[in-house]
């Protein structure tokens, strides 16, 4: 079985995909096949890769995002503001990217990355498989950080 690591828990496969551990060939090959726009083979690799990701041309990217009581750093901040701020964090505003509403508003020429799948986990956990989208061999320069920033 594969496991994917985070940083305080690992994942089996299985359970990101939320399939049974013998149906992780056939979701994975369909998610490949999801990405290429075609049949996909039924074998593939996957592989754990630090953020920001590299990338294949039919790689995806799956990011599990958790509730921020999950993160080691809240036992350093004042317990009342640890507590608000555990309260308050929204830990799933990532997910909100592909709603219609706020796609209609990206300017023209940029998109979200294609969305796959999204599994809930336990515990306040969320997977989202999304297109691994491979950062442009280029420089940013204060022109293009100015475009950007725009």
């Amino acid at each position: 079985m594969n496991d994917v690591t985070t940083g305080i828990r690992a994942w089996t496969v299985d359970r990101l995909l939320d399939v049974a551990p013998t149906a992780v060939d056939t979701a994975v090959s369909e998610l490949v096949g999801q990405a290429l726009g075609r049949e996909a083979r039924p074998a593939a690799t996957l592989e754990v890769v630090g953020y920001p990701s590299g990338g294949r041309p039919w790689s995806l990217f799956c990011k599990v995002l958790q509730h921020v009581r999950h993160w080691p750093m809240l036992a350093f901040m004042p317990p009342d503001e640890a507590v608000h701020f555990a309260a308050d964090f929204p830990w799933r505003s990532e997910v909100e990217l592909w709603d219609a509403e706020v796609l209609a508003t990206l300017p023209p020429g940029l998109r979200a990355p294609a969305l796959h799948r999204v599994v809930e986990l336990s515990d306040d956990r969320v997977a989202v498989w999304q297109e691994d989208v491979v950062e442009a061999p280029r420089t940013w320069d204060v022109e293009l950080f100015a475009r950007a920033a725009h």
